[in-house]
């Protein structure tokens, strides 16, 4: 499902100059790549709705982000609303290094009573972690720069048996996120 999120919806997000001046040197690519990631901060107010929404119900969500910043301010959010009842995972590579690691919180994820959410950069969520195919709804807010990159991402879940997921791909309005379709 591609949601389209208005600009006036949007959280204001600056792009540091000295992070625009690294990505310049390294080209194209590289812009590119970062103004999806500041796109997908822009989408904070969204994301934090849509969860709110979803723990009410019970509901096992996973949000995908670019940025171990994002995850991190997203997470400290929710836990601040949410029940404790309802778990709240953090992944970035920084904070949880090892497969291991990763599996343990998506094992945890899978099996929490109540619902949850885990929140996560799409890198550190790659490789050879099974088990979110639990998960109901799915918040894509960095969209990936390829078509292979998106087809991956579906991947982690619609592996298996798992159960019907809602993948919810948000789109800025007026912006570079729309022309990732």
């Amino acid at each position: 499902v591609h949601i389209r999120i208005p600009i006036s919806q949007a959280k204001v997000v600056r792009i540091p100059k000295a992070e625009y001046m690294a990505a310049k040197k390294r080209g194209a690519g590289a812009l590119r790549e970062l103004q999806l990631a500041i796109n997908a901060s822009a989408k904070e107010p969204y994301i934090l709705r849509r969860v709110l929404e979803a723990a009410q119900d019970g509901e096992r969500v996973c949000v995908m982000t670019g940025r171990k910043a994002q995850v991190e301010r997203l997470y400290t959010v929710l836990r601040k609303h949410l029940p404790e009842s309802y778990g709240v995972w953090k992944v970035h590579a920084d904070e949880v290094s090892s497969i291991a690691a990763r599996k343990m919180i998506v094992d945890e994820y899978a099996t929490a009573p109540k619902g949850g959410c885990i929140i996560a950069t799409t890198e550190s969520m790659g490789e050879a972690i099974d088990g979110l195919q639990c998960t109901h709804r799915a918040i894509i807010a960095m969209l990936p720069d390829t078509p292979g990159k998106f087809i991956q991402l579906r991947g982690r879940w619609r592996r298996l048996r798992g159960i019907r997921c809602e993948l919810e791909l948000l789109l800025l309005e007026d912006s570079i996120d729309e022309d990732q379709l």
